[in-house]
């Protein structure tokens, strides 16, 4: 038998029993532990859920418009000087930003892959790292944001998507 938590005052008890099971020898405080147990378990599943939902969040991909070039050289040209851009925004140390708050910009790429004479691929991620001291809390509150961008070339043809997303903020303690 499965008593939810809004029915506990419906149940009536009769004797050492509930009288709502006919022919059952549940005691009352099996029935009183049986509920309890059942809001917990309900309690703890909210809880999770609700923690797993906010844990991080990405938007769908958005397509990069289509490009044309004279060629695959062209085009593949076209992502190895991407990848020189993007490699040269990354940030060795942070950088001051508002106060005692700092940002990095960190870029993670292979670099333009040749995946046979016609045809290439490129990812990269462009990321940003935010930490907030907060030293009359004790903390840092550090927080991380990204752009992943993927571009191919198929003979002179250029296709991709970039999409976007963040990390729940996580906290380091102070000295």
């Amino acid at each position: 038998m499965i008593i939810f938590p809004d029915q506990v005052d419906a149940v009536k008890l009769n004797g050492d029993h509930d009288s709502r099971t006919k022919g059952s020898a549940m005691p009352a405080k099996s029935a009183q532990l049986l509920v309890r147990r059942t809001a917990l378990a309900a309690a703890g599943l909210i809880f999770l859920t609700a923690a797993h939902a906010h844990a991080s969040g990405r938007l769908p991909p958005v397509p990069i418009p289509p490009r044309a070039f004279p060629d695959f050289g062209a085009c593949r040209a076209f992502l190895d000087d991407s990848y020189r851009q993007d490699i040269s925004k990354a940030e060795p140390t942070p950088v001051a930003i508002e106060g005692s708050s700092t940002r990095q910009t960190r870029i993670e790429s292979d670099g333009p892959i040749e995946l046979d004479p016609s045809h290439a691929r490129y990812e990269v991620t462009e990321g940003w790292l935010v930490r907030h001291p907060a030293p009359e809390k004790g903390y840092a509150e550090i927080s991380y944001s990204y752009r992943t961008t993927t571009m191919a070339c198929a003979g002179g043809a250029l296709t991709g998507t970039y999409e976007q997303g963040y990390h729940s903020p996580s906290y380091e303690y102070l000295p």
